[in-house]
């Protein structure tokens, strides 16, 4: 009969074509991939159903893969089945079988037998096949519907499981989207009684029960945000796409359902990495086709046309990404997720900025959706927590704080960097990240403490660092064997302190590392913090209010020690002040005197 590798041929030549399908063989990663190779053949031959199905006796394991398609005469069998390399398919752009050697994929897994029944035109086969790939061919009186391949395997009990269940998972991973139905049966405990009618192609379709359904909707299970479409691409035919953000990105490429390719490599993208690598995407083409090792994705034109359908289909999903981004309805969290993938968007293509920024895809402090464009101002962003007191107050003043997440200042310093070019940024730098501000860093509010509502006693310690902190801002210089002298008269008025209470978030602590005292107005209602980058004139040349925390713990515990020794606890806390605006001996060669003990010293009354 003839052999599964070649026609009838002298030693030499038969020896070749035995070796050459044991590489062929050999090339197959997985054995159970045979599982796929069978299925396309059955797909190729225009069968409605396939089913797929195991069985076990002691010590032997059946797979079967049963479809219900145009089956094969003896020519068929002979010149193609039989043949390594012959094949119809070639010039058949529908058929995703190219290379005429799938079948021979069923000897991947070592069985002790392989049986093939098959029979077209009122004529029945089978063909039986032993380890060494042999097959015999004899007529069957049994009527058959399409094609039959049952591979039987010596296999101990304790192993059986385990070879179902990898079964079951390559089945699903090779024809999760197939376009044909796939059926999955375990007859371990159904019985052979229970199988499907052998007849009627559609009836294991209908008893759920029973079997399992491999195929499923080409879907992205990892998704946040998906679409799904189908394209038609003119000459090229209509493509399917399935894409979406994920936490993780993959790709996948299906010819009629069936996987070519699923990766989280981005080298299979090529060129199209830039632009497609953020995203996770399924694409379903007939054009698509697999390489030879049956393991990859053939990089050619079809590639590249499949590509461009994936890339259309982006420009839908990012524009749902904004469109759908209900802000209120999202948790924080989330909000904040959809905001990073923005975010990625414009640094893909920056012209859709001008969308982003008019779109109504934030929460502001108050939890009320807005804009970004609303909240973009003077070339900066605030963001605060959830309830964060002090944003009434700076909205009262004309200003909106943006609900803090990482993701969301992603977003604004994009946008920052592409509405609001900071105008000595050095070109493809972008925008450093100080333009986007956490509201205590850039806004405070501290209501003013009635000083005479004061226990006496720390009404003079007050005073008293009020005097001490007159004499510390007067400018003087340092003569050598001399001493110090002040260059002006001490002005009281110099430096105002003013008791009050700092006005915190729920998260910020409260200890020693906190601010004790900033510069404010002397009403105590909002005001922008002074930051230490911008020009300012000299402290020793401009008056100034300091508010003072009553509530800091240094404060507190100056003001108990006061008790003990006033003098002392007034210099300590005027130290304190002095430090926590930046005073100090490196300072004095700006030309400021930085030193109390100095401005005691000049005679502080």
């Amino acid at each position: 009969m003839p052999d599964a590798t070649t026609p009838a041929s002298p030693s030499s030549e038969r020896s070749l074509a035995d070796q050459a399908l044991a590489n062929l063989v050999d090339q197959f990663a997985r054995p159970l991939d045979f599982l796929r190779e069978l299925v396309q053949n059955s797909i190729d031959a225009g069968s409605p159903r396939i089913d797929v199905w195991v069985d076990h006796q002691p010590g032997l394991l059946s797979i079967g893969v049963e479809d219900h398609g145009s089956g094969m005469d003896e020519a068929t069998i002979d010149h193609q089945l039989l043949s390594l390399y012959a094949s119809t398919k070639e010039d058949d752009r529908t058929k995703l079988g190219k290379f005429g050697i799938g079948f021979t994929s069923v000897f991947a897994l070592r069985p002790d037998r392989v049986l093939v029944r098959t029979g077209r035109h009122g004529t029945w086969w089978e063909l039986l096949a032993g380890p060494d790939r042999v097959f015999e061919k004899h007529r069957s009186s049994e009527p058959i519907s399409g094609t039959q391949v049952i591979l039987f395997k010596r296999l101990p009990d304790e192993r059986v499981g385990p070879m179902i269940d990898e079964v079951r998972s390559v089945l699903g991973y090779w024809c999760e989207h197939s376009l044909v139905p796939i059926t999955f049966e375990d007859r371990r405990a159904a019985g052979a009684a229970d199988a499907p009618d052998a007849i009627d192609p559609f009836a294991a379709v209908d008893d759920a029960q029973a079997l399992d359904v491999v195929q499923r909707p080409m879907a992205l299970d990892d998704a946040w945000l998906q679409r799904h479409t189908t394209l038609d691409m003119g000459d090229f035919g209509t493509v399917e796409v399935a894409v979406g953000y994920a936490p993780t990105p993959s790709w996948g490429f299906y010819n009629g359902g069936l996987t070519l390719l699923r990766t989280r490599d981005s080298e299979v993208l090529g060129d199209y990495a830039p632009r497609l690598g953020h995203l996770a995407f399924k694409v379903r083409s007939d054009r698509l086709e697999h390489t030879l090792t049956r393991d990859n994705v053939r990089r050619d034109d079809a590639w590249k046309r499949t590509l461009d359908a994936v890339a259309r289909a982006h420009l839908q999903l990012r524009q749902a990404l904004v469109d759908d981004l209900d802000p209120g309805a999202r948790s924080p969290e989330a909000l904040g997720l959809a905001h990073g993938q923005l975010a990625t968007e414009l640094r893909i293509d920056p012209s859709f900025a001008a969308t982003a920024s008019q779109a109504t895809i934030l929460l502001d402090g108050v939890g009320a959706p807005c804009t970004p464009a609303a909240c973009l101002d003077q070339g900066e962003a605030v963001v605060a927590p959830m309830g964060h007191p002090l944003v009434p107050a700076l909205e009262a003043e004309g200003r909106r704080a943006v609900l803090d997440h990482p993701g969301t200042r992603q977003l604004l310093l994009q946008l920052l960097d592409l509405l609001r070019p900071a105008p000595f940024a050095m070109p493809g730098r972008g925008r450093a990240s100080s333009q986007v501000h956490t509201i205590d860093a850039l806004w405070g509010q501290a209501p003013l403490v009635d000083p005479t509502t004061l226990p006496l006693l720390e009404q003079q310690l007050l005073a008293r660092t009020q005097a001490l902190l007159a004499v510390a801002s007067t400018p003087a210089v340092t003569m050598p064997l001399v001493g110090h002298f002040a260059l002006t008269s001490v002005d009281p008025d110099k430096v105002r302190l003013q008791p009050a209470r700092m006005v915190r978030g729920r998260a910020e602590r409260l200890d020693e590392e906190s601010l004790l005292c900033m510069e404010g107005p002397e009403d105590g209602s909002v005001f922008r913090r002074p930051s230490p980058s911008e020009w300012r004139v000299s402290r020793p040349m401009r008056r100034r209010s300091l508010l003072l925390d009553v509530d800091h713990p240094t404060y507190i515990l100056h003001r108990t020690s006061a008790h003990h020794d006033l003098e002392l606890a007034a210099v300590g806390l005027t130290h304190a002040i002095l430090h926590a605006q930046g005073y100090d001996r490196d300072a004095v060669a700006t030309g400021e005197t930085l030193l109390l003990l100095d401005a005691i010293e000049l005679g502080a009354p």
